[in-house]
């Protein structure tokens, strides 16, 4: 779910660090801000208290109120494996992820600071892309954004931001896709299945390669999507495009550069489809059928996916793509008294309305209880108005002031006084023969074959001792020849266990005859 907010995306690179204010919650996010500045030192002893500076220094140009900050951090410094968890379930695959990896690690897996994604899941096992950063590294940025009075609240990688990004970009994102993203300092090569991040490496070409060799940089990412394919049995020729973004080429470096790819290969400047203060987007430069601006509109400071990492953190953060969280173990942000207290808030709100709740439930269900009895109540009586008619009506009895202490010892003095019922329950009702001896006479009389028996309804005996009618049995069916049914009604007149004294009633309904026939006991 994308929720909507204002986010800070904020990237190291070098000296130089970069903020960028997003809305979220849309398809794409709307850029608010953009703000770069360089650290200046001559001693390099000197570049903490540097960045220091120049982070205290991009907070000042910040105007909007971030409701989160996001730090970006490189995947060039990033482990990355892909692991087979032999069991399902997020929490449990988390607990296993360091163990599976630490066999592929040169060095101690407490030095990183772990992350995954899931692939698929599948025969109850989980394969996932499992991601280790320095917790060093990311520690001594996080330092120097704490001391310029910065509140981190997560941290990314800046594959997963700009891949996301333009994920979100495609109207049809299916099947599995290479997406080169093509940067100043490098590349970085991303493989994406659907909705799914599934590989990713950071490639060596930077910019100044990829111009000045475009053949070799496309071997490069070629090779690199052959080795991934090569893992995947059965689907060595699985790869239905590749895209590379950040980077304009000639036409005959693009020849260069996609020469040897059997999947077609398109490139786009995502920064294009953005919207905000000096994006090309909402410069007015005119649109192609699908309303992106023309390559040669987007301006060199924002070439070379300089800006998409920092703005696709922002979007990602707030569920608009992949994303990855390091702020986790060591590097966990620590509860301020703030929070605490704002939970604690919230915790005794939650738990007033939890009482009222109760409260209204309990309520509630009296009423219903009372009801209830209320209900039953009338019920009781009316079997006894039934039963003694004459003892209510001569008003022995209030039934509105009479508990159900007062109904038992009246019904017991009524029987005790009647000479018809001192004998107890008529005798009629253990006469009926069984339930299966009636169904076989009538299976017997009527065969299925000649006559199609729909229902067959067995009613008690109407009234009390002394008067009314005996138990009856309603045979409900359908049949086709009249004849059949005449003979199949004399011989049910046959038999022995009940009795037919009326006639049977028939209609025509729907090209068919249907019956309904009653017997007596």
């Amino acid at each position: 779910m994308k929720l909507s907010a204002k986010v800070a995306g904020i990237e190291f690179d070098g000296d130089t660090i970069r903020l960028a204010v997003v809305k979220t919650g849309g398809r794409l996010p709307g850029v608010l801000e953009r703000h770069s500045v360089a650290a200046s030192y001559d001693d390099p002893e000197e570049r903490h208290e540097a960045l220091v500076a120049a982070a205290r220094e991009l907070r000042s140009q910040v105007k909007s109120n971030p409701s989160a900050h996001v730090l970006c951090a490189a995947s060039a410094y990033s482990v990355v494996r892909q692991l087979t968890v032999p069991f399902k379930g997020r929490s449990r695959v988390a607990a296993a992820v360091p163990f599976e990896l630490e066999p592929y690690l040169a060095f101690p897996i407490d030095d990183l600071v772990v992350d995954f994604s899931v692939v698929e899941e599948k025969d109850g096992q989980t394969e996932v892309v499992a991601v280790g950063m320095r917790a060093e590294n990311l520690a001594d940025e996080l330092g120097v954004l704490t001391e310029a009075g910065f509140d981190i609240d997560g941290i990314t990688i800046d594959v997963a931001a700009l891949t996301g990004l333009w994920h979100s970009t495609q109207k049809d994102p299916a099947g599995l896709r290479a997406v080169a993203h093509v940067r100043e300092n490098g590349t970085i090569l991303a493989i994406v299945d659907g909705g799914a991040l599934v590989f990713f490496r950071h490639l060596g070409s930077s910019t100044a390669h990829v111009h000045e060799d475009p053949a070799a940089a496309g071997r490069e990412v070629q090779n690199t999507v052959r080795a991934y394919l090569s893992r995947r049995k059965g689907q060595e020729d699985a790869l239905s495009g590749v895209t590379i973004t950040g980077v304009d080429l000639t036409e005959e470096e693009r020849e260069q550069f996609g020469r040897g790819f059997r999947a077609p290969v398109d490139y786009e400047q995502v920064i294009t489809r953005l919207r905000g203060p000096g994006m090309p987007a909402s410069n007015g430069v005119a649109e192609d059928a699908e309303g992106v601006p023309g390559e040669a509109a987007v301006p060199a400071e924002l070439r070379y996916n300089t800006w998409e990492a920092v703005i696709g953190a922002g979007h990602c953060a707030a569920g608009g793509g992949f994303n990855y969280e390091f702020r986790r173990g060591p590097l966990a942000k620590a509860d301020s008294v703030r929070a605490t207290a704002l939970r604690g808030a919230f915790s005794a709100v939650l738990a007033v309305f939890v009482i009222i709740g109760y409260g209204m439930f309990m309520y509630i269900d009296h009423r219903n209880t009372l009801a209830e009895l209320d209900r039953v109540d009338r019920a009781m009586w009316e079997v006894v108005r039934n039963a003694f008619p004459n003892a209510v009506t001569e008003g022995t009895v209030d039934p509105d002031n009479t508990n159900w202490r007062e109904l038992y010892d009246f019904m017991e003095t009524q029987i005790s006084e009647d000479p018809t019922l001192a004998g107890g329950p008529p005798t009629e009702m253990f006469n009926m023969p069984p339930l299966l001896d009636i169904l076989s006479e009538i299976s017997a009389a009527m065969p299925g074959d000649k006559v199609h028996v729909t229902n067959v309804r067995i009613r008690p005996p109407s009234g009390v001792r002394g008067g009314g009618t005996g138990p009856s049995i309603e045979i409900e069916g359908e049949v086709d020849d009249p004849n059949t049914f005449n003979e199949a009604f004399a011989a049910l007149r046959t038999s022995d266990l009940f009795r037919i004294e009326e006639e049977p009633r028939r209609q025509v309904q729907g090209g068919r005859q249907t019956f309904t026939i009653t017997a007596r006991r």
